[in-house]
């Protein structure tokens, strides 16, 4: 076998990387963006096809010295693997990096994390193949972060606090209104404002220009119904939370619900609030014919993990790595 470096605007390389994503994903509906021209790209191939590829990346704005290794996909074949993480640690120590992340593509608001070989996947699950794991583990890399989808299974005493909420935040002068399409490149720019505020903290976060949020979220909002876009206001008509919700798009023998973002301002007036809006969306969801929620891609030690623990069970895990050079 032999590995083949690609300039990230070559597109021989971009090429290459289609080919192995096809074999592994034949019709995926969702293919992330191809990486950015700033990027070098690595192929493994045995002389007929590639085995496996993957970016070298870096990210300025990350908060730890590391280079990122992303758009990482390949056969179940641990040589090619070891050939690709080898020589994507070597570029990234050439540019005085030790230390390499992945998979990661580009920052955290873009794919990154594998799949743990267990659970059935949802609508804008990680996508990775059940080997993964084993690749990363059996290569030298670490767990630096580890991650846990849930699901609920909804009845009608799932929403014990809504009825006494309600009031509470009427008081306050918070109204909650659905997603008004209309208005939907407006109401994307006050989201990714309030969600650089709520997420600055979160590990490895770096924070994303307007345009790139736009770009990403813009197709995905006319896909989504806007009564599972749930925004709640103060008497200022300003945001102070949100809940983005998707059909999920991957069982069409039933109705569930994939709760993706939750976000709301740490101030007094919106005390309690992800827990009104995590009900309020199930409660509609129940109500509408959904009897399955999803609750995705929590940090294991992320305090939202625990907004309606009670009835959810762990159905999906997920990791990401780090290795270091010696």
């Amino acid at each position: 076998m032999k590995i083949t470096c690609y300039s990230g605007r070559d597109a021989q390389g971009h090429a290459a990387f289609r080919e192995l994503d096809e074999r592994l994903y034949p019709g995926r509906p969702n293919p992330p963006p191809p990486p950015s021209p700033t990027a070098m790209l690595f192929c493994v191939t045995d002389g007929v096809r590639v085995r496996a590829h993957a970016a070298a990346v870096v990210n300025p704005a990350l908060p730890v010295s590391a280079g990122l290794l992303g758009w990482f996909e390949a056969e179940n074949d641990p040589e090619a693997a070891a050939m690709l993480f080898d020589a994507v640690q070597a570029y990234h120590a050439s540019h005085g990096f030790s230390s390499l992340i992945g998979p990661m593509n580009g920052s955290t608001w873009a794919a990154y994390r594998v799949a743990l070989p267990e659970g059935t996947p949802f609508f804008l699950d990680v996508e990775s193949m059940p080997y993964y794991a084993e690749l990363f583990e059996t290569g030298g890399f670490e767990t630096i972060a580890s991650y846990h989808s849930a699901r609920a299974e909804l009845s009608e005493r799932s929403f014990p606090r809504l009825e006494r909420m309600t009031p509470v935040f009427r008081a306050r002068g918070v109204t909650v209104h659905d997603f008004e399409p209309d208005k939907a490149e407006s109401i994307l720019r006050e989201i990714h404002a309030l969600s650089l505020e709520c997420f600055r903290h979160n590990f490895l976060y770096t924070p994303a220009c307007d345009e790139f949020f736009l770009q990403k979220y813009l197709p995905l909002i006319a896909k989504v119904p806007p009564q599972c876009i749930l925004l709640a206001r103060d008497e200022s008509g300003r945001l102070v939370g949100f809940l983005f919700s998707v059909p999920n798009l991957l069982r069409r023998d039933r109705r569930e619900l994939v709760i993706k973002t939750l976000a709301v301002r740490p101030e007094a007036v919106s005390r309690g609030l992800g827990a009104y809006l995590v009900e309020l969306c199930s409660r509609r969801a129940y109500e509408s014919g959904v009897r399955t929620v999803y609750h995705a891609l929590m940090h294991d030690a992320n305090p939202s993990a625990n907004i309606g623990r009670a009835g959810m069970t762990v159905c999906r895990r997920y990791r990401l790595y780090r290795r270091t050079r010696p």
